[in-house]
């Protein structure tokens, strides 16, 4: 973590850089929380410049991961009320202020007029009361992604009376109302200079349902914005174990992970069998992979043949699945749930240009088959996939990718990727 922030205009030391880039990664890919788990915090003013932390006092000392407050009336009774907006669950919280029930208070709703905006952002409003005043100003958001209430509040204490209230709205004019009695809700609309009584309608009762835990996400289909290079990824087949992309180079590839066990990848090779016709004038080659240990290849193979797709079949090492899951955690982030089937397809120079996490609908495999066969292979861009949909080339870092796989052990791998650093620029005439 970085402990503070440079105190100086000189550039960043490296330390620094890369604690900041750590910290990114832990937040945007991994779900780490930016200062999670911190209590939340409440100063209560003493009125003379000073606070006191009134947190535990106040029960809202939360220790959830808390992004935006708001504050309103929610029950109509005069007090200020809380709503917390956290990262994480309970995503929505209610608090209710009951702490002075038998408390003065007044509140007051803007419409501004003339050269004001109707809202009246930016009015302030002086409540005079005998001995002092309670100065409140509209705005148009407050804190961070918040916005509270356009009511504004003034809590009175033990005060029964207000004397008047003054209000200077946004185009810089003042104007004085009178206010008859406390414990109410006043329009002040500008220009009139008559306080409108408002009447308080209490909200309807909140009734407790029970909490539908959230569905994962169905990944389905991902395409690529920019095509990622994969000649030298392994792809070790029973007869051959240091078979790789770039032996395959030519036509389409579809490199799909699959085990015995899982009987989604069993429906696909069923549903592959069906479409051979289709999938061959495609010019598509389905390479399997299997992701089960020595004891099972035997039985593997009865089963690819018996759907004709044994002849490129192969098998997924651990070191295979690792790099597979570094290429597409590249694509979607380290937080992702890659149930079986995974498939990675290939144009015909062993670039990635679509991810499949799950079953593969044929229909749109053919589909996507038709315009892979029209793209220009030297073109990094792989948007036409998107159908139409603006989409902005990004140059990945390649760098990154390397040190990934080095930490995985695969140096062969990271060599490949490093040497790409720089190479997709799409500034720059692409000789890849």
């Amino acid at each position: 973590m970085t402990s503070q922030s440079p105190t100086s205009g000189s550039d960043p030391t490296d330390a620094y850089s890369d604690a900041w880039a750590s910290i990114a990664h832990l937040v945007a890919e991994e779900g780490m929380s930016w200062s999670g788990r911190e209590r939340n915090r409440m100063f209560l003013s003493l009125g003379n410049g000073k606070f006191v932390d009134a947190s535990s006092v106040t029960d809202t000392d939360f220790i959830q991961d808390g992004r935006a407050l708001g504050l309103l009336d929610w029950d109509a009774d005069g007090q200020v009320d809380m709503l917390l907006r956290n990262r994480n669950a309970p995503r929505l919280r209610l608090l209710r202020n009951r702490a002075a029930p038998d408390a003065h208070w007044l509140q007051i709703q803007l419409v501004g007029g003339g050269q004001s905006n109707r809202d009246a952002i930016g009015a302030r409003v002086t409540a005079e009361l005998a001995d002092r005043e309670i100065v409140r100003s509209l705005r148009g958001g407050e804190g961070f992604l918040s916005q509270s209430s356009k009511t504004l509040f003034f809590g009175l204490g033990e005060t029964e009376e207000v004397v008047s209230v003054l209000v200077r709205w946004p185009d810089g004019t003042e104007e004085r109302f009178g206010i008859a009695q406390v414990d109410q809700r006043y329009r002040l609309v500008q220009g009139t200079s008559v306080a409108e009584t408002i009447a308080l309608k209490p909200p309807q009762r909140l009734v407790a349902q029970e909490q539908i835990p959230p569905s994962k996400p169905n990944l389905g289909r991902i395409v690529l914005i920019s095509k990622l290079p994969m000649e030298e990824f392994p792809i070790p087949s029973f007869d051959n174990p240091q078979r790789k992309v770039k032996d395959l180079l030519g036509r389409p590839t579809l490199i799909n992970f699959w085990s015995t066990t899982c009987a989604a990848c069993l429906e696909e090779f069923d549903e592959f069998y069906q479409k051979r016709g289709k999938l061959n004038r495609r010019g598509l080659q389905i390479v399997t992979m299997l992701t089960d240990d020595a004891s099972k290849h035997d039985f593997a193979r009865k089963i690819l043949k018996g759907v004709n797709m044994d002849a490129l079949a192969g098998y997924a090492p651990q070191e295979t699945v690792n790099a597979m899951q570094i290429l597409v955690e590249e694509v979607l982030g380290r937080t992702v749930d890659m149930p079986l089937p995974v498939s990675l397809l290939l144009d015909e120079r062993g670039q990635l240009v679509e991810i499949h996490v799950g079953k593969i609908r044929v229909s749109t495999l053919l589909r996507d088959l038709g315009i892979i066969n029209r793209m220009d292979p030297t073109n990094p861009s792989a948007s036409a996939l998107s159908f139409g949909r603006r989409l902005a080339f990004a140059d990945r870092s390649f760098t990154k990718m390397a040190e990934r796989f080095r930490q995985a052990r695969l140096p062969k791998l990271a060599d490949y990727y490093q040497a790409l650093e720089g190479r997709f620029d799409p500034q720059k005439p692409n000789d890849h």
